[in-house]
């Protein structure tokens, strides 16, 4: 940030002990209840919006920016107001800005706690055509491993927005691309949910974290629609009474 002027956040949330002391929010029980809100939006998204899409028929313009923008808005509608956090689309990390006209780098998704606006935890997502398709994502993982995104937080998670193959295969993939293993997270064994440990590139001076947790999440595009269950019939004999009522 050498030459920048301090912004709003920073001069109003200084890096001070209470800074620090929030940021140690970021354990595992928020962390846990954040990715239950990124899992149950993606339910509601791919039931509402991705079910109805024909996915065969054509190439969709804009479409990583369009499911995100649709995923946050169900993730919102999850969340209560007396939450820590709130989601975010496109919100702007200025701690790790360049100078102006330079603009700041933007989160897809960011979980912006509400007490330190300044701390936020990243979800970053990628459209994945096939499961060796990795090149975006593997690109999106560095600039966490830099401290570009996510300087604060311990924790970051990732979206692999899956065109066509199967989750294992992308983390078969991705393990062998960044050279360590993805380990299952107990909490989401049920989900396609890989967890992977990281020492980041920390800039002399900083006080971010160290080893960073990232959580890979892979999402199919291609899903059917839920078949709906049916009303149960009334009976004859009710609909009778109901009717000399």
């Amino acid at each position: 940030m050498r030459g920048t002027r301090r912004t709003i956040g920073e001069a109003r949330w200084p890096e001070t002990p209470a800074f620090k002391e929030l940021s140690l929010l970021w354990s595992g029980c928020l962390v846990n209840r954040i990715l239950g809100y990124i899992w149950t939006g993606y339910d509601r998204l791919a039931d509402k919006v991705l079910s109805g899409i024909e996915w065969g028929t054509g190439d969709y313009e804009s479409v990583e920016r369009s499911v995100t923008q649709l995923l946050e808005a169900e993730i919102q509608d999850l969340m209560s107001g007396e939450s820590v956090v709130r989601a975010q689309h496109g919100s702007f990390e200025d701690e790790t800005r360049s100078q102006a006209p330079a603009m700041p780098r933007q989160y897809d998704i960011a979980f912006v706690m509400r007490a330190q606006p300044r701390l936020m935890w990243p979800f970053e997502a990628k459209i994945v055509r096939h499961v060796g398709d990795l090149d975006a994502y593997e690109l999106g993982l560095g600039k966490m491993l830099r401290c570009e995104y996510g300087p604060f937080s311990p924790s970051a998670a990732m979206a692999a927005y899956l065109l066509t193959g199967e989750a294992e295969a992308v983390f078969v993939n991705l393990a062998a691309r960044l050279g360590v293993p993805l380990m299952s997270y107990p909490p989401l064994d049920s989900r396609a949910h890989r967890v992977s440990k990281h020492v980041r590139e920390v800039p002399r001076g900083k006080p971010y974290a160290r080893e960073l947790s990232c959580h890979h999440l892979v999402m199919p595009l291609q899903v059917k629609r839920a078949p709906r269950q049916a009303e149960p019939a009334r009976s004859k004999s009710r609909r009778r009474s109901s009717t000399r009522r």
